[in-house]
């Protein structure tokens, strides 16, 4: 079957959004799998580590989620929102900054995720078909491939002390 017009161009838009959707779940899950090294260094008990893991995310993705925009809207503040939470993510110390990133974190995954969502399923035929599966599929890998990780360095970390990781020192407060 003979390709329709564009559609390399609706593979290579729906791989550059699916790779924006698996980071944002990688995003969104390293926290869970950092809470047994975080929680004790920020004193976090059990119902601060609930509060940011569920409300803190999840209470402002739902409700930005309910105000529509145009896509490109939403992607380009929904990447840069998300983004500047991601980075500022690893200077704060307590729990009112994280709570702060991880609202920022929802916001702006909220207006990312609808918007490519949008521009994915715009595409015709097949091209949608197919766009849309490695859309989803991005998400689960996403989730796996924080808790791997993230639990992997959590280990690397746990005998050798922060200031000693490659990545740490710096400003991190962790």
């Amino acid at each position: 079957m003979a390709a329709q017009p564009g559609e390399g161009a609706v593979g290579r838009l729906a791989i550059a959004l699916s790779l924006g959707h698996f980071l944002a779940f990688v995003d969104r899950f390293t926290l869970a799998a950092l809470m047994p090294v975080l929680g004790p260094r920020l004193a976090l008990g059990d119902a601060a580590t609930g509060l940011l893991l569920g409300p803190c995310f999840a209470l402002p993705y739902a409700t930005a989620a309910l105000f529509p925009h145009k896509p490109i809207h939403g992607l380009a503040g929904g990447i840069a929102l998300w983004s500047a939470s991601g980075a500022a993510m690893g200077f704060v110390n307590s729990f009112e900054g994280l709570a702060a990133v991880r609202f920022g974190l929802g916001v702006g995954q909220a207006a990312f995720i609808p918007a490519a969502m949008a521009l994915v399923a715009a595409r015709p035929g097949r091209a949608r078909a197919a766009g849309l599966a490695m859309f989803t599929m991005a998400s689960a890998f996403g989730r796996n491939v924080a808790l791997v990780s993230a639990g992997a360095d959590w280990r690397r970390w746990r005998g050798s002390g922060w200031g000693r990781h490659p990545m740490g020192g710096g400003g991190c407060a962790w």
